[in-house]
């Protein structure tokens, strides 16, 4: 008897037809095979995978399962049962698992671009700087200079309400931080709420480096450790 588990030509361009029905680029695309466990037999089969070029995204087409990275809600999801021991019901995983890989490839990676921004708002901080409790009479001044600093972000560049709206949202919470947070920590802050709104704006990093200037600028004459 057959061990391994292979899949028809014909079977094979079923799946193509359902890589093309998910708008992915079917050259993207390529065969191999993988040895897994069969514990029915007590032994290890080959199985069909299908791979995606960045090598980590893949569809694995077992005897009576199924595995595949991106799932739905996972990483790795594996569909074991009556719906997956047909090649059938494993084609209804492929369009599933098509669509998952689709909608990761257009998912921008905000996390890459936060750490572009953070490289344009960056700030070397002085050492032996001590990590102390904001004056009062600072606080206030703060609280005034973020004010004229979210009428100039809307000027410079140019905001709809909404953006205003947003704006004027993240500088006031940075005016309330002022009040609990000691300087260093403020200025930590200042620079992650600078980096959120550059990206809640959608500005490239140099423009999000301009922002920063401007804040500083405003801002810097109460909180040296920012620098005017």
């Amino acid at each position: 008897m057959e061990e391994d588990h292979k899949l028809l030509k014909t079977q094979k361009n079923q799946v193509l037809k359902i890589i093309y029905r998910a708008g992915l680029e079917s050259a993207n695309f390529f065969w191999t095979t993988q040895q897994i466990p069969d514990t029915s037999i007590r032994k290890i089969i080959q199985v069909p995978r299908l791979n995606y070029i960045d090598g980590e995204n893949y569809f694995r087409f077992e005897k009576y399962s199924c595995t595949f990275s991106p799932g739905v809600k996972k990483a790795v999801q594996h569909e074991a049962g009556s719906t997956s021991e047909s090649f059938g019901g494993q084609l209804y995983y492929v369009d599933k698992w098509a669509r998952c890989l689709k909608r990761e490839i257009e998912a921008p990676d905000l996390w890459a671009e936060m750490e572009k921004y953070k490289t344009s708002v960056s700030l070397a901080l002085p050492e032996q700087i001590l990590n102390e409790p904001i004056p009062v009479y600072e606080v206030d001044e703060i609280a005034n200079k973020l004010k004229q600093l979210a009428d100039k972000i809307k000027e410079q560049f140019e905001l709809t309400d909404e953006q205003n709206q947003f704006v004027h949202n993240k500088l006031n919470y940075l005016a309330d931080a002022a009040k609990r947070q000691r300087s260093i920590d403020w200025v930590h802050t200042s620079i992650g709420v600078i980096v959120t709104m550059s990206m809640g704006l959608a500005l490239a990093p140099d423009q999000a480096k301009r922002l920063w200037e401007l804040m500083r600028s405003i801002v810097g004459g109460f909180i040296h450790l920012i620098g005017s």
